[in-house]
């Protein structure tokens, strides 16, 4: 759990770090722990985020992606190139059911619906995984040039956006959520 927990963490925060909030917007992290009782509260303003992001933004990331494209478990996958343009031909098709798996312990969904990039993990014994991403937040996201993310645009969207959830997860052991809104404190 706590592994997924810094995953969807990094890469959420990496994502939203490409765009700048809208005034006054702020991303929410809660990651709470049964048992122990132990919760992290983050909360940050997308404002924030987009000042700070020429401080964080990651070189040998980049030198990583141009050299390699973008991996999971060592394997290649695609180039941003490659990514961006399955991405513009994706979207296209509206709403549209991408993924779907059932098994008698699991249900898995991808798909596109109303401008989102939803993706749903059920573990009927473990908890539930729930991601939306905006549409435009990807495309800011893939709007940089040659091997480059556009982080900063992809804040703007995000800060853009107006309040939202983002991530949701629910498990036996707690649970994560990442959500965008006008509140300083949650």
């Amino acid at each position: 759990m706590k592994r997924l927990i810094s995953a969807v963490t990094t890469v959420l925060i990496l994502a939203t770090g490409a765009s700048s909030a809208a005034a006054g917007q702020w991303l929410h992290v809660r990651v709470q722990e049964r048992g122990s009782g132990d919760e992290v509260k983050v909360n940050l303003p997308l404002a924030f985020a987009e000042a700070i992001l020429p401080l964080v933004e990651d070189n040998d990331l980049r030198r990583e992606l141009r050299r390699h494209g973008l991996r999971i478990d060592g394997r290649r996958l695609w180039t941003l190139e490659e990514l961006r343009q399955a991405w513009e031909t994706l979207k296209t098709q509206g709403n549209a059911d991408l993924v779907s798996i059932e098994t008698r312990w699991e249900r898995v969904k991808v798909g596109l619906e109303g401008g989102f990039l939803v993706a749903t993990c059920e573990d009927r014994s473990q908890g539930q995984v729930d991601v939306r991403i905006p549409s435009s937040i990807i495309d800011a996201l893939l709007s940089g040039s040659g091997d480059d993310l556009d982080l900063r645009s992809a804040l703007r969207a995000l800060r853009n956006g107006g309040t939202q959830e983002l991530v949701s997860i629910r498990d036996r052991d707690g649970s994560v959520r990442i959500w965008v809104d006008d509140q300083s404190g949650q």
